[in-house]
């Protein structure tokens, strides 16, 4: 169907789309484009052929480009060979009509920039052939079309760059405030405009000691980060919250920056925190709304747990700077009903700031020692290797890393299982084999016994024309 409707192209180019207003609906803010009869033809059976494209079609680097050389992907790549020549058709079809020119151009593109693999080389040639089409183009209003399509952040780390592409858009929206895709590109004029601060620093920290707060601000030349101290009786366990009722403001920074939009500018300040808490810093400007953010929360305290799950699940407390242990600090556990959590003494650390936990407790834990009940918590997972329960494990491993349609898979496993902490190979284990494609669709099945070692072994071919992607090998009982 799609080859019938594109076989007398030659006949319908100089035809007016608008000629067959009664059957073709063309939205009248779209005509530029699509001026043509074959305009309108091709582009639909550009939308079908694409929408059948199947796999993961990876196109090298070098396709990208207006005039670039597309030839051998005739042989390899044949249904995209066809849809980039259906551009071709229709850019060489307006090259004398700047609107559909730069439209298809644009199109096409992004249909080859979607088709090669992300990489950094990739956006910068992308951004580039597009900066050239608009620079070419620039005394046309259409030049809207090139500048829109930029992916385009501000680039911290090229800052001047991002200046230059700022002074286009603003320049474009200037002398043509009716173009096509204005109001898009004062969309993105705006965005870069925006004012924002972000912070990182770590979330623990020993008392009296200094808290370094990294700051990025984007267009803001002055801003506040403020401490403070979350009440005693908080007791959210999650790493973001909100601003507590009743929290206690401790201290204030005052930081300034200069530039011309749009700039990026980073500092450090540093909060001595000396009273044990939870604390968190929150930045502020001019203009700017802090009602519904979330801050990670700083824990200031004497007090650090780690777990360690073998025969028996152990949590040792230490002093956080010099690492000494930690004795008489309770360990608290925290486990979920419904929309709230209960909480558990699991016991005190001994001299060596050891305890033993449960051996079927799995939940969320705090040390507490005396007033201090602010350290972080720390996850233990319950623990699989005590008791007599068995648990069967297969590793498996191929003799590539890449394969190439018509290779053979040579592959291999170990069968074992672990009982608290012995470990034993497992002979005359009976296993299915699955060979899976890149849509996880079995392909070959192979059933196998392992050997006295615990070992089996065994080969797939990958057919010919079979789905690119990444395959799978997947082995169970």
């Amino acid at each position: 169907l799609c080859d019938s409707a594109t076989a007398g192209l030659n006949s319908i180019k100089k035809v007016p789309v608008t000629d067959f207003k009664t059957l073709v609906t063309v939205p009248t803010d779209a005509r530029h484009f699509f001026p043509t009869l074959a305009d309108f033809v091709v582009s639909k059976v550009i939308g079908l052929k694409t929408s059948m494209l199947t796999g993961n079609d990876q196109l090298p680097l070098g396709v990208l480009g207006i005039n670039a050389t597309q030839a051998a992907l005739k042989k390899n790549r044949p249904e995209i060979y066809a849809i980039l020549h259906l551009y071709d058709e229709l850019i060489d079809n307006s090259r004398n009509s700047t609107a559909p020119f730069l439209y298809w151009t644009v199109e096409k593109l992004d249909f080859i920039r979607d088709k090669v693999y992300y990489s950094d080389e990739r956006d910068t040639r992308y951004n580039d052939i597009l900066i050239a089409l608009f620079n070419e183009y620039s005394t046309s209003p259409y030049c809207t079309l090139p500048l829109n399509a930029l992916d385009i952040n501000i680039d911290k780390d090229n800052i001047e760059e991002s200046k230059k592409i700022y002074g286009y858009i603003k320049s474009t929206v200037a002398k043509y405030p009716d173009a096509p895709l204005i109001n898009c590109l004062k969309n993105t004029l705006g965005q870069w405009a925006r004012k924002s601060i972000e912070i990182t620093h770590n979330s623990f920290l020993s008392p009296g000691g200094t808290l370094d707060v990294k700051i990025s601000a984007q267009n803001t030349p002055a801003a506040q980060l403020t401490l403070y101290r979350l009440p005693d009786n908080f007791t959210d366990l999650n790493n973001y919250v909100r601003m507590s009722a009743g929290a206690v403001k401790t201290d204030t920074k005052a930081v300034r920056f200069s530039g011309e939009v749009p700039f990026y500018s980073f500092d450090t300040v540093g909060f001595t925190i000396d009273r044990p808490g939870r604390y968190i810093i929150v930045p502020s400007f001019s203009g700017a709304s802090n009602s519904r953010e979330s801050y990670p929360v700083i824990h200031v305290s004497a007090l650090s747990a780690g777990s360690f799950i073998g025969e028996k699940n152990k949590v040792v407390v230490v002093e956080p700077v010099y690492g000494a242990p930690v004795s008489e600090a309770e360990i608290i556990g925290f486990k979920w009903k419904g929309n709230a959590h209960e909480t558990k003494s699991l016991g005190k650390t001994d001299s060596n700031g050891f305890t033993i936990l449960p051996s079927n407790f799995s939940g969320t834990i705090r040390p507490v020692k005396g007033p201090d009940r602010f350290a972080g918590t720390t996850y233990v997972h319950e623990n699989y290797e005590s008791g007599n329960r068995t648990y069967s494990f297969i590793n498996l491993f191929c003799d590539l890393p890449i394969y190439h349609p018509g290779d053979s898979v040579n592959w291999a496993c170990v069968v074992y299982s672990t009982i608290g902490e012995k470990k034993e190979i497992l002979s005359g284990k009976a296993l299915q084999v699955i060979f899976m494609d890149a849509n996880h669709t079995p392909v070959d099945t192979a059933t196998v016994t392992t050997d006295a070692l615990g070992r089996a072994s065994g080969t797939f071919q990958i057919p010919e024309g079979l789905l690119t992607g990444r395959v799978t090998i997947r082995a169970r009982e």
